[in-house]
């Protein structure tokens, strides 16, 4: 059969409903991993905290092996490496705090500037967090800034982020509110984050009432459940069958442009999980190291907790919910 035959028999096919679904299948289990980097990069701009909160690996005596400052150079090298086309959406995390950076609004800039599309997202512990630094924050079109407060009371938050900041940290975040709300000038969504994990859902919805803001499109209360960090925090091991962790497709890239498969990769400087480096390769070379290909081929496979400790240990793999389904074929991964 010539191929514009094939072609046309081809699309014939895939308009028949069942046979159509059944074609797109067969081709995403006989293909290779994705020859395109993921759409979603996390930047960490400091491995330094002015916190040390019982949830996290800065608490670990010993886990963070080296700490330190990405500057603009680095991320000019980055940035280089980086073909914008392929980002959608970018993150400022990491293990540290953003904002004990001082080219922090430099790098921002260099990042917007980079990837004028793409959607942006900060996380701060918030005490470092004022009205000025949110404006160079507006000035950038930051889509969302999330707040760790996690507490719901004073107690509470001394038990969890092990300092006592609560009360300034809640009138800060009001009085960035209150000016914001008054501003013609909105973009960005701050987003005040609670831990349902050591808050009732009582507690919570309490506690917002309280706090005397409407929620709206700018400010919004999110519960968020305890990560163990790959079991660095506690154990906790489940029975359950497991789908593809999505995470191992959202990279950590240190400070000092090491890429990592996945943030608690990151946080546990696992080097199972560390797949290239951005300041001397190419984004799209990074996606074809041993180490991804490794740990991408086992993901879809569904043997990724069989063949990584760290993944056996983790209880994140579940906080993104399932966007696979089994392979119905006798070929191929077990996840398409």
């Amino acid at each position: 059969m010539k191929k514009q035959h094939r072609d046309i028999a081809k699309r014939i096919l895939r308009n028949i409903p069942f046979f159509g679904a059944a074609v797109k299948a067969m081709h995403r289990a006989q293909r290779r991993p994705f020859k395109l980097p993921p759409g979603s990069i996390c930047f960490e701009t400091s491995s330094f905290c002015n916190l040390k909160c019982s949830y996290c690996p800065q608490s670990v005596e010993g886990a963070i092996k080296e700490k330190g400052m990405m500057n603009r150079e680095t991320m000019g090298r980055i940035l280089e490496n980086i073909d914008a086309k392929h980002i959608r959406s970018v993150g400022f995390t990491g293990i540290g705090e953003t904002f004990l950076n001082k080219e922090w609004a430099v790098i921002l800039g260099m990042v917007r500037k980079k990837f004028p599309a793409a959607i942006i997202s900060m996380n701060t512990n918030g005490i470092l967090l004022d009205y000025a630094k949110f404006e160079s924050i507006l000035e950038n079109k930051v889509d969302t800034v999330s707040v760790s407060l996690n507490a719901v009371n004073k107690e509470r938050y001394i038990q969890i982020n092990r300092a006592d900041h609560f009360d300034d940290l809640v009138a800060g975040i009001k009085a960035i509110i209150q000016r914001y709300q008054s501003s013609p000038a909105k973009f960005t969504r701050l987003q005040i984050q609670l831990l349902d994990t050591v808050n009732s859902d009582e507690e919570i919805s309490d506690f917002i009432r309280k706090f005397s803001i409407t929620e709206n499109r700018y400010v919004t209360f999110y519960a968020n459940p305890y990560s163990n960090w790959g079991g660095l925090i506690f154990e906790k091991k489940t029975k359950e069958e497991r789908y593809p962790c999505t995470h191992l497709y959202i990279p950590d890239v240190n400070y000092r442009g090491e890429v990592y498969a996945c943030g608690v990769g990151h946080a546990n400087s696992d080097s199972e999980f560390l797949i290239g480096d951005l300041t001397k390769e190419p984004h799209e070379k990074v996606y074809q190291s041993a180490n991804f290909m490794r740990l991408h081929e086992a993901n879809m496979k569904g043997r990724l907790e069989m063949e990584n400790k760290l993944c056996a240990d983790c209880n994140s793999w579940n906080r993104i919910g399932n966007i696979y389904f089994k392979n119905p074929f006798p070929f191929g991964s077990k996840w398409l």
